[in-house]
């Protein structure tokens, strides 16, 4: 049976919210965002695409910030790629330049460095690998 559109309304409402109050969060709970992201795709509920797209881009952009202040934080990068990957399921329009700028700066300063020490250390070579993945999601290419 199909949702009354009342029903509807409130849980789109709730969802929206939810999904909000995630994204300007100070951390992002991966677990909570996913979950509503998987109610939204469930029930194809309407989503404020151009009000999450600037929420979203705004806490890509910062998340990549912090990363620019600790670029050896390997937890960090894995946050960031998994919040992208979470919320790409949601087919938004990002504005993810400024993230995209920050991260082949960081590629520039410590890319080659990392590399290099990933031959013998272990966290180097999980950073390039998670690194490597984030500059996927964002389209860069470290030169």
């Amino acid at each position: 049976l199909p949702l009354p559109r009342t029903l509807i309304t409130v849980v789109e409402f709730i969802l929206n919210r939810d999904l909000c109050e995630i994204l300007e969060a100070e951390h992002i709970n991966a677990e909570r965002l996913q979950s509503v992201v998987e109610e939204m795709k469930r029930w194809a509920f309407k989503r404020d695409q151009g009000n999450f797209g600037f929420v979203a881009s705004g806490k890509i952009s910062e998340l990549m910030r912090r990363l620019e202040q600790q670029p050896r934080n390997i937890a960090l990068v894995e946050t960031i790629e998994k919040v992208l990957t979470i919320l790409s399921q949601l087919n938004l329009d990002f504005d993810l330049w400024k993230a995209q700028n920050i991260y082949f700066a960081i590629g520039r300063l410590h890319y080659s460095e990392r590399k290099k020490q990933s031959a013998v250390d272990e966290l180097a070579r999980k950073w390039i690998v998670s690194f490597e993945r984030l500059g996927q999601i964002l389209q860069v290419k470290i030169i």
